[in-house]
């Protein structure tokens, strides 16, 4: 991890992507603003162990760089980015995460895909009122 000055401020990085700078709304507005843009969007949140995996795994390595996204998931890869200087550097999980992305995809109509994930996060989106599609859907 390295902090990089770009214009008037101080950006953490990793594997030389800027880690987001701002909150949980910064983040939306962010996607919001790419929303309907054909393209896939790919959103990473490397905590410590993420990181450290990128030196031993090329996939891992290939997607991490090919996110749009980086989002700071850990408050060790916060705490760091900060005493290496960075500003507006804060902790989004996954956890929360998805709900926030859900509620406002459901407000806007946006087309969100999950992949991976555990049992819990179907019974979340079924909670959400997002319809769910298996793989299957999609072919």
């Amino acid at each position: 991890m390295r902090a990089e000055s770009r214009g008037a401020e101080i950006v953490a990085t990793v594997a030389g992507k800027p880690l987001l700078r701002g909150d949980m709304e910064d983040l939306l507005q962010q996607i919001g603003a790419t929303i309907d843009e054909p393209a896939v969007r790919l959103l990473v949140t490397p905590n410590v162990d993420q990181i450290l995996l990128l030196q031993d795994d090329a996939n891992w390595r290939r997607v991490f760089a090919n996110a749009d996204y980086h989002i700071a998931d850990g408050m060790p890869v916060v705490a760091l980015g900060r005493l290496l200087g960075a500003t507006k550097l804060n902790r989004l999980t996954g956890a929360d995460l998805l709900p926030a992305v859900l509620k406002r995809a459901s407000a806007a109509g946006w087309k969100v895909a999950i992949v991976g994930g555990p049992v819990s996060t179907s019974d979340l989106l079924r909670g959400s009122g997002i319809s769910e599609a298996s793989a299957a859907d999609w072919l």
